[in-house]
């Protein structure tokens, strides 16, 4: 059998075919991540506490406030909405990121405010949120015990952990609440919040 001679011009040009080609993939994986490493949930259109929950606003912003009692749950509703292009999916909500909180039960809901109400809400499973949507989510807490309960001492909590992936890559954002959670450690009458 005949070999075919092949000239270096040759071999220049199909390594360069190559190292261009590996390079376009790259750029594509590189551009990919970055898109999914820079994506960013917004609160959606509401959020507040259960029916004990005492609501306020200053000019710092809203607030919802219970007063704590050893052993009792805390409810918080929130919604999160998806302000870009692509589609994400919500996971959930990372508990190891809420110090001081233990999340009972996560429900969801797909209608907006003023039609429905936490008993409509169904039990959470992850959910594909498209461009513009949002996801009502009612979540129920319990607070660990706390480390000091002086006259009006308070622990805040100003944003919730989600956890989601777009593009197939696992993220988590802390997401803004419309109304911060406050429980009041040690009620007394001239607390501020």
């Amino acid at each position: 059998m005949a070999s075919i001679p092949v000239t270096a011009g040759e071999v220049t040009k199909s390594a360069r075919l190559l190292l261009g080609l590996l390079g376009v993939i790259m750029l594509a994986l590189l551009s990919w991540q970055v898109v999914a490493l820079g994506y960013r949930l917004e609160t959606g259109s509401f959020g507040g506490g259960g029916a004990d929950a005492q609501a306020s606003q200053d000019v710092t912003g809203a607030f919802v406030r219970y007063d704590y009692t050893a052993e009792r749950s805390y409810e918080l509703y929130f919604t999160v909405r998806n302000p870009d292009r692509l589609p994400v999916r919500i996971d959930g909500i990372d508990e190891d990121r809420l110090p001081g909180l233990r999340l009972e039960r996560l429900s969801m809901m797909r209608e907006g405010p003023g039609c429905c109400t936490a008993e409509r809400a169904t039990p959470f499973r992850p959910v594909r949120l498209d461009a513009g949507e949002e996801i009502y989510l009612y979540a129920t807490f319990r607070m660990d015990s706390p480390a000091s309960t002086t006259a009006c001492a308070s622990q805040t909590w100003s944003s919730v952990p989600v956890r989601f992936s777009v593009l197939g890559t696992p993220r988590h954002q802390q997401v803004p609440l419309l109304a911060t959670l406050v429980i009041q450690l040690a009620p007394g009458t001239a607390c501020a919040v």
